[in-house]
């Protein structure tokens, strides 16, 4: 095999130096491979691709293998072998941290054979033997290093069988070994350049390898070789810029890694001249690898300016060389960097990106991209970031579609093997900035769509095999049995992900106390189970294997066989604080009877405390601390729940020297101090409860949203360590009133929404924004509550143990409609989100530490002379109450069972609801909640009410007082937050109601197969209404549709909804008000831009009740109406007779037009008294004497409700109708006095 000299040596060099592809000292634009004849035009077209990252570019030049019979088709296999490596095996910052696809193993594998035989023919042509060297051997090899060296630390954590099983730390070793020395080949050559760029490659292998010492030892000698060449200097200041930065490949990985302002100077000195290097080397490619290095300096000082004028310059440096990967990589930083800077993401980016990975570029190059926007999106969703956390998921899922799957994140499953040669993916992307964010139930929906995808394809391989073992008994098949066929790695880290997901849906559910969804885990938890056990079926499977499967499928079994006592603690609890005391008894025996199935666990101690069985708790929790069951701080949480305050506060001391600290950094503190006070130091329990708050606060403030921060607020931690501030706070000289106004700051969800809306205030376009973004958001909330709903319901999920037919199986693998549901409405938020940040930015941080709460002395000063505030602040044994006047402050605590008072709550709620006797859980409620203040209640005749959330369904105003009930001697009304009451001194004061614009909806014509009963009680209303009302707009009938409600509502002062009201305690976002047709108003529609009345009325069932949060939040339509501005809100408690709702309500517009223009509050506790005064019969007397005033010819498309055309809107008889959507039957009272005939509505507002 002879050349006949058909090359040359320039051409030669040049694919010599154009292969030196880390140097970046050769432009691809550079060479004209058409200048050369074939084979050198060929070669040099494909080593230009490999010098721009584009694996598929050089390898179309390059075309199939052909059999290799001359020296050239030798040459073009090395550099085929390049190629393939390049594409599966090539990443930022030279870190491959997954385990390759069997697909891509194979292909490199398949690659690299054959090379050493290569290298040794074209040992007789030194000029050719160089560039075939560093194709086929040095570039795959470097990958393989790096690739190695990026996952020593992953194996080392590793059981030993397992590190064993992968070669181990030998592995990475010999990696770094083999760079020790010059290869011969390129001592060989006899050039300079090529000894250099080996000197440094070996320096960056040394580095990543951790021996900082010999890499800069080795840089230094490189030196030497690269006198008068500017190329591999510059290449040296890179590699010395890099090792300031402390991890190698940093700024390609955009790692937000910690560096001192010196150390940055110090990077930034060395990547300036090796910019300048590369402009006297005339290499655009290396100015743009600095710059882009610059810009990340810029990036970790936080100077935007610098790192968006690097970025683009490097953008551009990278286009013109015809860097194709450099380009990529740079727009890849560029959508990060708008994520940070909280810009519109530009999404129509990322499919450049795509098409040029999947067409001339690198497909592990774009997964390596995906990988590091997960990374950082990881990162973003640990430090509280949220909203960046989850749009950075999104684009590492975008930038992923290519390769069929997001990459898994960066760190194994707790508890559990990685893998066998990989990390094992725990929670991805926006499941995982939703999971460290605390919003269990978007976390809960996303990880079953995650666990649906990983299942679908883990079924699908075993079902492949299963197949391969049906021929090899038909005797189709021959080789290797199927059933000893190899696991792969990838097979073991798909199941070892699956699990994990499915491990996260039922701890979600566990936090959310949802004893359905713990149901809901059970056949996912199984069919994982299943997976698992056929994963190691089969001969001889390999130790590693065995290790990293087994503990993991033990554990799923375990929580497998725990999910039944789980489910029914969650049902007993649920049964209590709901007043159901025979189902809670049942429930308990149930309980009880679980207990005793359950292994020793926390699960177990639970059960045990909730059935009352303390002693058998401590013993429990005595087990699992000798077994090493549990971390120091789970201990010391757990011993506080059993009473043993001793050992809490020892076991918390021991977690400080354990070193490292929870991730929640507020979770130490709390525990501390609650330790403290129960020992009796309240001083230092308040400092170390200030610590625990403020910890939280800060961690609030990065998250971006409202309803994020909402249900970070909704944890028994954070609830707990703002408990304890307000005790330990009440125990100190002159502390009540600060006690006081800590116990309105935990209401941190409600005040952080209100904060949004102030931010705006005064600038008309930016209040829009805001509206628009809480808008989006409660959409967003609402696609999540619609798909946990169709879980609780059963969803499709099967523990069937045996893979599914390949039809079912093809159906399930359909696309997601859930998915892209969430996703569009996750766009669509964010959408609003930037425009917020456009023009309130404010409005996107929340408030930190007690400033826009105000004090005590602020609400007195807030309060009229004769009104009195009532604040409570419930939680274990402690009920704490302040009565609020313009002279002063009167506090007292309580020690009552928080569980006990809020079932007797419910009890007297559903007594009211139900027409049953309210005398008992009345008297019971009056006296722990009104029997502090009886000197001031009497002086004081109106009352504002500012109740915890878990007592937000007490009507105060029907509680039994001096011998009647509060609300005929006072006029009551009710605030989630005490601080809203100095809020509204700065409003516009109310105008004159009867002259104000008003819209008013009644009657809607509901598509009949909704089965919503015709209210012509509302009919009535909204014509008694309108009369008082001259101005108002009215829709009835047809014409109260969504969209003529929404334009008719915008400008009005007054907003009056008189219909079905659709409310469930379980998803407080899909709350709604039935319209025309299948139209609803739902909470979202009351944030709308154009909706802003000053006066609401939800003149319908249980458009008042909510579901209440541990951070003192009550979700729902009243706190939408609060948030929103509304200065007063008229909501109803439970469900609204129609005939009640309409005398009640029409009652209230007319004293509120009355002369002396009394306050809603007063208008409404008049009306209240008036149809409490009359009988029965007096009822429908008044309600026949409003009807007959009705002039139904003016209210508009009436004949499209049956049961009302042709009406004067009489009731069908004396039988109850309500306004809610679903069946009720009628009250079992006939007292005339009953709060269910007059009581329901209450005032929500200042």
């Amino acid at each position: 095999m002879t050349f006949e000299g058909r090359h040359t040596g320039d051409g030669i060099r040049l694919l010599t130096q154009l292969l030196m592809t880390e140097e970046r000292g050769l432009d691809p634009v550079a060479v004209r491979p058409d200048r050369w004849a074939e084979p050198v035009r060929g070669w040099l077209a494909a080593g230009a691709a490999l010098a721009a990252g584009e694996a598929g570019r050089a390898l179309a030049v390059l075309g199939e293998p052909v059999p290799e019979e001359r020296y050239e088709d030798l040459v073009t296999r090395t550099l085929r072998t390049a190629a393939v490596a390049m594409d599966v095996n090539w990443s930022p910052g030279g870190l491959v941290d997954w385990a390759l696809p069997p697909g891509d193993e194979r292909a490199l594998l398949e690659a690299m054979d054959g090379t050493h035989a290569r290298l040794a023919i074209l040992a007789r042509d030194p000029g050719l033997r160089l560039p075939a060297f560093l194709a086929g051997r040095y570039l795959p090899d470097l990958l393989v290093a790096r690739a190695v060296l990026g996952s020593r630390d992953v194996i080392a954590a590793q059981p030993a069988e397992v590190v064993a099983a992968v070669g181990g730390a030998d592995e990475a070793w010999e990696a770094v070994r083999w760079y020790d020395e010059l290869p011969g080949e390129i001592a060989e050559g006899g050039l300079a350049a090529p000894v250099a760029y080996h000197l440094l490659v070996a320096a960056d292998v040394r580095a990543r390898a951790g021996d900082n010492r010999r890499a800069e030892a080795l840089r230094r000698e490189a030196q030497r070789y690269a006198a008068g060449n500017p190329a591999p200097s510059a290449m040296a200041e890179l590699l010395a810029g890099d090792a300031e930065l402390g991890v190698p490949g940093a700024a390609e990985r955009c790692l937000p890694v910690p560096a001192a302002g010196r150390t940055l100077d110090r990077a930034a000195k060395h990547y300036a001249r090796a910019e300048a290097l590369f402009r006297t080397a005339g290499a655009s490619r290396g100015r743009a690898a600095a710059a882009l290095r610059l810009a990340h300096v810029a990036r970790l000082r936080r100077k935007r300016g610098d790192r968006t004028a690097h970025l683009d310059r490097a953008l551009s440096l990278a286009t013109a060389a015809g860097d194709g990967a450099c380009a990529a990589l740079l727009a890849v930083h560029r959508l990060l960097d708008a994520v940070e800077d909280g810009r519109p993401l530009p999404v129509d980016e990322v499919e450049p990106v795509r098409h040029w990975a999947s067409t001339v570029g690198s497909g592990s190059w774009l997964l390596g991209m995906a990988h590091l926007v997960a990374a950082r999106a990881g990162t973003w969703a640990r430090q509280g970031h949220t909203v960046r956390a989850s749009q950075a998921g999104e684009l590492a899922q975008r930038l992923a579609d290519r390769r069929g799957a997001l990459p898994d994140a960066q760190r194994p499953p707790p508890d559990a093997p990685a893998g066998v040669a990989g990390v094992a993916g725990a929670v991805t992307g926006p499941l995982e900035a939703y999971h460290e964010a605390r919003h269990r139930l978007a976390a809960l929906v996303l990880a079953d769509s995650e666990l649906r995808t990983r299942v679908a394809r883990l079924e699908d391989r075993q079902r492949d095999r299963a197949g391969d073992r049906d021929r090899e008994a038909a005797g189709d098949v021959t080789g290797e049995a199927a059933a000893d066929r190899p696991v792969t790695v990838s097979e073991v880290n798909a199941w070892l992900s699956a699990a994990v997901t499915a491990e996260l849906f039922l701890n979600e559910a566990v936090g959310l106390g949802d004893p359905d969804l713990i149901a809901a885990a059970r056949p996912r938890l199984a069919r994982v189970i299943a997976l698992g056990t056929r994963l190691l079926l089969g001969r001889e499977r390999p130790p590693a294997v065995v290790e990293a499967v087994r503990g993991p499928l033990e554990g799923l079994r375990a929580h497998l066989g725990a999910t039944h006592a789980a489910e029914k603690l969650h049902r007993l609890r649920r049964h209590r604080s709901a007043g159901m005391s025979a189902e809670a008894e049942k429930a308990a025996e149930e309980a009880t009877a679980a207990a005793g199935q359950v292994p020793p666990s926390l699960a177990r101690c639970a059960l045990l405390v909730e059935t009352g069985r303390l002693a058998q708790a401590r013993a429990e929790a005595d087990r699992l601390e000798e077994r090493g069951s549990l971390t120091a701080l789970h201990v010391a949480a757990l011993r506080l729940r059993l009473g043993q305050p001793e050992r809490a506060a020892e076991a918390e001391r021991r977690a400080g020297t354990a070193g490292g600290e929870p991730e929640k950094p507020w979770v130490r503190p709390a525990i501390a101090a609650e330790a403290a006070l129960a020992l009796g130091d309240p001083r230092g329990a308040a400092q170390r409860a200030a610590e625990a708050v403020a910890a939280y606060e800060e961690h609030r403030s990065r998250m971006g949203r409202d309803t994020l921060r909402a249900a970070s607020a909704d944890d028994p931690a954070v609830a707990r360590a703002y408990h304890t501030a307000v005790l330990s706070q009440w125990e100190l000289p002159g502390g009540r009133a600060t006690a006081f106004t800590t116990a309105d700051r935990s209401r941190s969800g409600l005040l952080d929404a209100v904060h949004a809306l102030d931010a705006a205030a005064g600038h008309p376009a930016a209040l829009r924004a805001v509206r628009r973004w809480l808008q989006a958001e409660t959409r967003w909330a609402a696609r999540f509550e619609e798909a946990a709903t169709a879980l609780r319901d059963g969803g499709t999920w099967t523990a069937t143990p045996t893979p599914e037919p390949a039809e079912a199986a093809a159906a399930r693998c359909a696309p997601d409609a859930t998915r892209h549901v969430l996703t569009e409405a996750e766009r669509a938020l964010g959408a609003a989100e930037a425009e917020v940040r456009r023009l309130a930015p404010r409005a996107l941080t929340s408030r930190r530490g007690p400033g826009p709460v105000r004090d005590a002395a602020a609400v007195a000063g807030a309060l009229p002379p004769d009104t009195v505030l009532l604040q409570y602040h419930l939680l274990d044994h402690d009920l704490l109450c302040w009565a609020v006047t313009r002279d002063g402050l009167r506090a007292e605590r309580r020690r009552l069972p928080a569980d006990a008072l809020v079932a007797t709550a419910r009890r007297f709620h559903t007594a009211c609801a139900s027409g049953r006797e309210v005398t008992e859980p009345g008297g019971a409620l009056s006296d722990a909640l009104l029997g502090f203040c009886p000197a001031l209640l009497q002086e004081h005749p109106r009352v504002v009410v500012v109740p915890p959330a878990a007592l937000s369904l007490v009507p105060f105003h029907a509680l039994p007082w001096a011998g009647s009930v509060l609300g005929v001697t006072h006029d009551v009304s009710y605030l989630p937050a005490a601080s809203l009451l100095a809020r509204a001194g700065d409003r516009p004061t109310d105008p004159l109601w009867a002259d104000a614009p008003a819209l008013l909806v009644g009657a809607p014509a509901t598509a009949p197969e909704r089965g919503l009963t015709p209210l012509p009680g509302t009919v009535t209303e909204v014509a008694a209404v309108h009369r008082l009302l001259p101005r108002g707009t009215v829709l009835t009938g047809r014409a109260a549709g969504r969209g003529r409600v929404l334009e008719a509502a915008a400008g009005c002062a007054v907003l009056h909804l008189a219909t079905h009201g659709d409310v469930r305690e379980l998803t407080p976002y899909l709350s709604r008000l039935a319209l025309a047709g299948h139209d609803d108003l739902g909470v979202d529609d009351l944030l709308g831009p154009d909706v802003a009345p000053g006066l609401l009325v939800l003149s319908a069932c249980d458009t008042g009740r909510g579901t209440a949060t541990a951070g003192g939040d009550v979700l729902g339509l009243t706190r939408a109406a609060v948030i929103s501005g509304a200065r007063h809100a008229v909501v109803s408690l439970w469900p609204v007779d129609d005939i009640t709702g309409c005398l009640v309500i029409t009652a209230m517009y007319r004293h509120l037009v009355a002369p002396d223009h009394p306050p809603v509050a007063t208008a409404l506790a008049r009306a209240q008294r008036e149809v409490r005064s009359l009988t029965e019969d007096g009822r429908y007397e008044e309600y026949a004497r409003l009807a007959d005033l009705a002039d139904l010819a003016d209210l508009a498309d009436l004949a499209d409700v049956p049961a009302l055309a042709g009406t004067r809107a009489h009731p069908a008889g004396p039988r109850l109708r309500t306004r809610d959507s679903g069946p009720r039957t009628g009250p079992s009272a006939t007292d005339a006095q009953h709060p269910f005939h007059w009581a329901p509505f209450i005032h929500v507002g200042a």
